[in-house]
């Protein structure tokens, strides 16, 4: 069933209504399956050296998660997507919490290692991280189309700039307007690339012309910065003290003379409208479509992104209310009122420049 908004608390704090049109997601049923495969394969590559950050990772859910992004990935298919997820989870976690996303020579050198990954002959991956994204995109990429490859690696590479320039505005102390923050927010929240891997999810390759369309376009990045900013709305109290410069809700309370009450509100009335403009955008697609005499399985493929994203995105509205690492985040961040210097003890052990 679709929800015209839901209401819950979240670390104290009352969660604001929220537009959701779309249908609530089903469990791949390949996820059971999956779930030993993906420890196996983080275990392969180092990637939770200590037990609190296995732990952290454990609280993520990320099969859970992976199974209700691509409801329709085939069982052969799923679990590449799910180490992927649990990946970006890790170097997110890296750049937010650990020391890596407060020095920026260490958020540059590991961005470009990560980057490098991406090319068809890449430099020698020597980080932890760095090997495991070498594995996730060759077995991603296999058999897929060249324009669908460039579109990966762009959404791959926007997102792991944006944890760059996270890094910078830390080291200088700069604080983004709310303006200039949710243009960022959309590739920073790394939605792009989740979008490429529900195609590929479901055995659709769009074709160029149709994904040059700037409606097309328009609508996976509205979405995109819906998702952002859904997840800054139940991430604001850990953002509060942790990194206030880089949530939509710490922002308005900062500079817009609110209550945090009344921040978590204005946030979800910009989250409720960049839904609206990606519905707008999606039947604009459509008419765009008829103006590019595309083919019809050209046309179906297209189509089914429109399917496909928002169980991405309504899998998003889902989760944040359902695992801990997004309810009650205080609960389990008291290690993580640190200075500047330190960080939470899942991210003590550096995956980077090792």
């Amino acid at each position: 069933m679709t929800a015209e908004g839901r209401q819950a608390t979240n670390d104290g704090l009352p969660m604001p209504r929220l537009f959701m049109p779309f249908d609530e997601c089903t469990e791949n049923p390949a996820m059971s399956a999956t779930a030993a495969g993906v420890w196996a394969w983080v275990d392969s590559f180092e990637l939770t050296p200590t037990d609190s950050s296995r732990k952290h990772l454990e609280r993520t859910e990320t099969p859970w998660i992976a199974s209700l992004f691509y409801p329709q990935a085939a069982p052969h298919v799923l679990p590449v997507l799910t180490q992927h997820l649990a990946w970006a989870f890790i170097v997110d976690d890296q750049f937010d919490d650990g020391p890596v996303g407060r020095d920026v020579a260490q958020a540059t050198a590991a961005v470009t290692e990560l980057r490098a990954q991406l090319e068809t002959a890449p430099t020698r991956a020597r980080s932890r991280p760095a090997r495991a994204l070498r594995d996730i995109w060759t077995r991603a990429v296999a058999r897929r189309s060249r324009g669908w490859i460039e579109q990966f690696s762009t959404s791959t590479g926007e997102w792991l700039d944006s944890l760059r320039l996270d890094a910078e505005d830390r080291r200088h102390d700069y604080r983004p307007t709310i303006a200039e923050y949710r243009r960022r927010r959309r590739y920073g929240s790394g939605m792009p690339m989740f979008f490429d891997l529900a195609e590929l999810s479901v055995g659709v390759d769009v074709d160029p012309r149709l994904r040059a369309l700037p409606e097309f376009s328009r609508a996976r990045l509205w979405l995109a910065e819906w998702i952002g900013l859904h997840n800054d709305i139940y991430m604001a109290r850990k953002d509060l003290e942790i990194d206030p410069a880089h949530n939509a809700v710490c922002i308005v309370h900062r500079t817009g003379g609110l209550s945090l009450e009344q921040s978590l509100v204005a946030v979800s009335d910009m989250a409720d409208h960049c839904m609206r403009r990606y519905l707008e955008c999606e039947r604009e697609c459509r008419s765009a479509f008829d103006a590019t005499a595309a083919s019809a399985r050209d046309r179906a493929d297209a189509e089914q992104c429109f399917v496909s994203y928002p169980q991405v995105c309504r899998a998003c509205f889902d989760i944040e209310g359902r695992t801990q690492r997004y309810r009650n985040a205080s609960d389990y961040l008291a290690a993580a009122r640190h200075s500047r210097d330190e960080a939470p003890d899942w991210t003590a052990q550096r995956l980077f420049g090792d």
